[in-house]
């Protein structure tokens, strides 16, 4: 192994040397490089960590004073559980989740670190949450195009996609500046989002649609004010990107108590409120994304549900409930 291959796993020497008090001569042998590397390699690990050193004869020891315990509060343990568990599902395992090892292995890493009462605690939480977030899709074979896109992200490299339409089914080359990977769990599927040459503007990319990557020497610079969560939350919705919308949606019945009491998106607000106990009905307002993701989420709670405004959505549920009725009198 060399110099620069040690300084780059430093929290691999640090959980050597945190387990018992080392020697130089012990680091060197272990991770098999000369006693010089593993002294840079120690250096730097006191840049950031409590090492103390003591010297016994010819030979320097290593040792971490005082590790801080690893210390949870229930909400934090409830939190490791369910997120682990939307991606270790079983449901998740069948469809090859391809961060399921990692997710197995990251857990699996904290319970030897935790003192045995709190692991205790950790496998008695593990019995009691879930998650229903399973991937709509088969990932395991995708990790490696994953890996290829955040690196180049991270570099801010330009990429050349092979994609496969979803509209014509036909593989086009597509030059993209990827800027985010995210798991979207509106539509179960994980994606890319980056700007894209031939569209002109921000896109998202289907992870699993992507048939070979080629990262380009070139440098892009991203822009400043994108903020990944900002972009889904004005671009995205219900799984589907499209142009932001104000719709103002009329509910009623069950429908309207339960809208009354969940929020589909941070720019829900009430504009009308009648409810009783039998349900009555309630007027609310918020800015989407528009298109089949936004058709889809009203299209769900027909009959209890009415388009107030735009005009031009209202029409278009319309006629999805039209063509509907005509497929199935055929």
């Amino acid at each position: 192994m060399t110099r620069t291959n040690l300084l780059s796993r430093i929290q691999e020497v640090q959980d050597y040397i945190a387990t018992s008090p080392r020697t130089q001569t012990e680091i060197a042998r272990y991770f098999g490089v000369d006693r010089q590397t593993a002294k840079r390699a120690v250096d730097r690990l006191s840049e950031y960590t409590n090492l103390s050193e003591t010297k016994d004869g010819r030979n320097m020891i290593y040792r971490i004073e005082n590790p801080a315990p690893l210390e949870f509060t229930s909400l934090e343990l409830a939190t490791l559980i369910i997120s682990q568990g939307a991606i270790t599902s079983n449901s998740s395992r069948e469809l090859g989740s391809p961060f399921t090892d990692s997710a197995n292995s990251l857990l699996e890493k904290v319970r030897e670190r935790v003192p045995p009462l709190l692991r205790k605690r950790l496998d008695a939480f593990a019995e009691v949450y879930g998650s229903a977030i399973t991937p709509a899709k088969d990932f395991g074979g995708h990790f490696g195009t994953i890996e290829v896109l955040v690196k180049a992200a991270v570099e801010c490299k330009a990429v050349i996609l092979e994609y496969e339409s979803l509209s014509d089914g036909k593989v086009k080359h597509r030059r993209v500046e990827p800027y985010n990977v995210y798991f979207d769990p509106d539509g179960a599927t994980l994606k890319m989002i980056g700007f894209d040459d031939l569209r002109k503007s921000i896109i998202p990319f289907s992870i699993d649609h992507i048939k070979n990557v080629t990262v380009l020497a070139e440098i892009f610079t991203r822009p400043k004010d994108h903020d990944l969560k900002t972009f889904l939350r004005e671009n995205c919705f219900n799984g589907i990107h499209g142009h932001p919308i104000t719709v103002r949606l009329r509910l009623t019945g069950i429908t309207a108590c339960v809208f009354a009491e969940r929020i589909f998106h941070p720019s829900q607000r009430v504009v009308d409120r009648k409810l009783s106990k039998n349900g009555g009905s309630l007027t609310i307002e918020m800015t989407v994304a528009g298109g089949r993701g936004l058709e889809r989420f009203i299209q769900s709670w027909l009959p209890e549900i009415e388009v107030v405004s735009p005009t031009e959505l209202r029409e278009t549920i319309r006629a999805n409930l039209q063509s509907s009725l005509s497929d199935l009198s055929l």
